[in-house]
């Protein structure tokens, strides 16, 4: 189980569900919502916005749980874990595999979607991140499933806890969606 250390000074331990969704993901830079946007076009704004910050796809200090207590260790970010995770499933290289936040968008507040996994084909997955183990026991949400919900939790003092079950279940969704697809 990893959990997420804010040490960033003068940034307190994440204690909403909004604040566990930029934690995962970030807030897409210049991007709010301004009014509603039909699901297609609240689409293709957030694919349309600017890359992940690099501090979502970097590796950062985490602490692990483990046996003998809390350890720290340099480990991949929950988001470029799942990818690597894809990638490994689909035979999708890495590196076609691009993430936007859509955090504060129309898409976040009115279709319910937190951030999109999409290819070079233009294949998209939808993910929906919560804390909320009800909503997460669900699994995926939408017509046939299409919207993907990652489940993190908040550890001791308020910090991010994803665990590597949910890591390989999301990943193992988001494969099949990509796998469903034409190929390459």
């Amino acid at each position: 189980m990893a959990i997420e250390k804010r040490n960033t000074p003068g940034e307190p331990p994440i204690q909403r569900g909004k604040d566990i969704e930029c934690g995962c993901v970030g807030i897409p830079k210049g991007m709010r919502r301004e009014r509603y946007l039909p699901f297609n076009d609240a689409v293709k704004q957030v694919k349309e916005s600017s890359p992940l910050a690099e501090r979502y796809l970097k590796r950062r200090k985490f602490t692990i749980q483990g046996e003998q207590g809390e350890e720290e260790v340099i480990v991949d970010p929950p988001i470029k874990k799942i990818l690597a995770k894809i990638a490994a499933l689909t035979k999708i290289p890495e590196h076609a595999l691009q993430v936007r936040s859509a955090i504060g968008t129309s898409l976040d507040i009115d279709h319910g979607i937190d951030a999109i996994i999409f290819d070079r084909r233009d294949i998209t997955v939808f993910i929906d991140i919560t804390s909320n183990p009800e909503k997460a026991a669900l699994g995926a949400k939408g017509k046939d499933d299409m919207i993907i919900i990652l489940e993190i939790g908040i550890g001791e003092g308020g910090n991010l806890v994803l665990t590597d079950e949910e890591i390989e279940r999301v990943a193992k969704l988001a494969a099949k969606q990509f796998s469903q697809a034409p190929k390459y």
